[in-house]
């Protein structure tokens, strides 16, 4: 056999196994699954995404896909609880984010200091801020089902959808959700592999505008416009520039599903 024909072999062989690297088995729920943001009957070991962001786990029976999510990392809990986190679906088993559920949907006035910010601050314990923040939760949106996205109380669905986040006392965020196939249009039969992504929001700054350096040097800092001073703190990432939360925190998991 000649070179290039073993390199073309070889450059096969190395795309299949990235595939199976990057594809994922969901698993089948030993127990029927609760939606409270407890999680205590999984039986799956958590998987992690590649940037280390976000645990997870798949699972699904028949008629529903089963997620669950822990994220510990400060700055991503900062993004879901004031820009929202969405789940996104792709039946064609790729990375396109057209149909999909945003929960929460993030803080809706970032220009007043929050009701429970004395509480905050008598509390400056490492997690303590995120736990507080996490207050907005009763609202959800979902994408692709109409022309223009659904917004609707989270308990008041009547497709059976169920979801859930709550801050732990490790000073997690936990989220868990249950999402019928077919309240997404979603024919389980006609998928046998399915894209799932992990999305949060981020703050869009102020076009061509910027703030002081702290350290009194050159204006690296985006502006934000109208932001209460809580916030404005908060959003100064571990550079000190405010960077980190101008970009969406994101991972995309090919998984097979039972």
């Amino acid at each position: 056999m000649t070179r290039p024909y073993l390199y073309i072999i070889s450059l096969m062989i190395l795309s299949v196994v990235a595939v199976a690297q990057k594809q994922k088995e969901s698993c089948t729920p030993a127990i029927p699954i609760e939606i409270d943001a407890k999680v205590d009957e999984w039986q799956a070991e958590w998987l992690l995404d590649p940037e280390g962001k976000f645990l997870y786990n798949i699972c699904n029976d028949e008629t529903a896909l089963f997620v669950r999510i822990k994220v510990s990392d400060i700055t991503t809990q900062r993004k879901i609880a004031l820009f929202g986190l969405t789940l996104w679906l792709d039946p064609s088993g790729k990375k396109k984010g057209k149909l999909g559920m945003k929960y929460p949907v993030g803080t809706p006035d970032l220009s007043v200091n929050p009701d429970n910010l004395n509480t905050m601050n008598r509390n400056p314990k490492r997690g303590d801020i995120e736990k507080g923040l996490l207050t907005d939760i009763e609202v959800l949106e979902l994408i692709g089902l109409a022309k223009e996205n659904i917004i609707s109380s989270r308990l008041g669905l009547m497709n059976g959808i169920k979801v859930l986040i709550a801050p732990t006392e490790d000073g997690s965020y936990m989220y868990e959700a249950k999402l019928p196939f077919k309240a997404f249009r979603i024919n389980k039969a006609d998928v046998s592999i399915l894209g799932i992504g992990f999305e949060t929001g981020k703050l869009i700054p102020e076009k061509g505008k910027s703030q002081p350096a702290s350290n009194g040097g050159p204006s690296s800092i985006p502006s934000y416009g109208k932001m209460s001073p809580f916030y404005e703190q908060l959003m100064i990432g571990p550079s000190g520039s405010g960077y980190e939360m101008t970009i969406s925190t994101k991972m995309w998991s090919s998984v097979k599903l039972n």
